[in-house]
């Protein structure tokens, strides 16, 4: 509903430092929040999906880093690895992953992900953080 989207897009006002982009293919008034709030200087809603955003803005090692709190409801239940997979093929060295809602439920590559995970926090609903090493060993 935007609430994450707001506090960072506050944060990168506050520091004048960084670009916040963030998608949701189901309109929840993100983009008047942010506007109202005065940063849509620092934030960019794009009313669509997080694949396709990613496709159409961003290359490969150019993100610094990606919160990624995508629905478990796909159809097909590989939503989160493909946004995964997606994000870390675009991450810069030393970018940082961070996953929401990994530690509820048993969903298809849940523990792929939780794997990949330089750091899992099981807790009631789970974080998964990811790094792309800067080291090649």
């Amino acid at each position: 509903k935007g609430h994450g989207a707001l506090a960072i897009a506050h944060t990168l006002h506050t520091i004048k430092r960084g670009h916040l982009y963030t998608a949701d293919p189901i309109d929840q008034g993100v983009a008047g929040l942010l506007e109202r709030s005065g940063f849509t200087g620092s934030a960019t809603y794009i009313h669509d999906t997080y694949e396709r955003m990613l496709s159409d803005r961003f290359k490969l090692n150019s993100i610094d880093l990606a919160f990624i709190d995508a629905s478990g409801h796909a159809a097909d239940g590989t939503m989160r690895m493909r946004h995964l997979l997606m994000t870390m093929d675009r991450l810069r060295m030393g970018g940082v992953v961070v996953m929401a809602d990994i530690g509820a439920g048993d969903w298809p590559f849940v523990n792929v992900i939780r794997t990949l995970s330089q750091l899992y926090l099981p807790g009631m609903r789970g974080v998964a953080i990811y790094q792309k090493r800067t080291d090649l060993t």
